[in-house]
């Protein structure tokens, strides 16, 4: 059981993508004559979201240095996770408003929306709690 969770927990950027593509696969039945409104709500969707995981890269930068910040950065994978967590993420919302804005096949665009979504929200959570972490570790010096 430990296992598996560390292969989940190192792996979650991953599982994401593929969880979100099986469910988008099963449920995307799309109505050929609202498509100008998908496209539009695709492109809007994702800058939002593009734009909301670059602040989150920006805050991140911007963390107080401290005794546990250098730790997550430098000595755990933890940093890493994160980082390509947004980076995915913001590769695949940029990626979504293109294919959006150039009228290509709107299943893609909108695949790549929804994994956007999920990154946003998994680098989201995992901000959450090293900020969390952070706090709980300074309190207690």
């Amino acid at each position: 059981m430990k296992n598996l969770r560390e292969i989940l927990s190192k792996w979650d950027y991953v599982i994401v993508i593929i969880g979100t593509i099986a469910v988008y696969c099963f449920f995307a039945k799309l109505d050929v004559e609202k498509m100008e409104t998908y496209y539009q709500n695709t492109i809007n969707i994702s800058i939002t979201m593009s734009g909301f995981l670059l602040a989150l890269l920006a805050i991140w930068v911007v963390l107080p240095e401290s005794e546990f910040m250098n730790y997550i950065r430098y000595k755990t994978n933890i940093f890493k996770r994160l980082i390509w967590t947004m980076f995915v993420g913001i590769i695949s919302l940029i990626s979504s408003c293109i294919a959006a804005f150039f009228y290509l096949n709107i299943d893609v665009s909108i695949a790549l929306m929804l994994i956007g979504i999920s990154e946003t929200v998994l680098a989201t959570i995992n901000f959450y709690r090293i900020v969390r972490a952070n706090e709980r570790f300074t309190k207690g010096q």
